[in-house]
This record gives C-alpha cells, sequence and structure tokens, in this order.
C-alpha cells in the first residue's frame, strides 16, 4: 500500500513540474 501511495505522489508532482 506504502509503495503505491509513493508512486502515486510521484507521478503528481511530476505533473506539475511539467504543468509548470
Amino acid at each position: 500500500m506504502k509503495n503505491a501511495l509513493i508512486i502515486c505522489n510521484d507521478i503528481m508532482i511530476l505533473m506539475h513540474e511539467k504543468l509548470l
């Protein structure tokens, strides 16, 4: 479960960086 949350967090961060 923790790994999935970490992966989702990383994806959110990457998406944010791309948007910015």
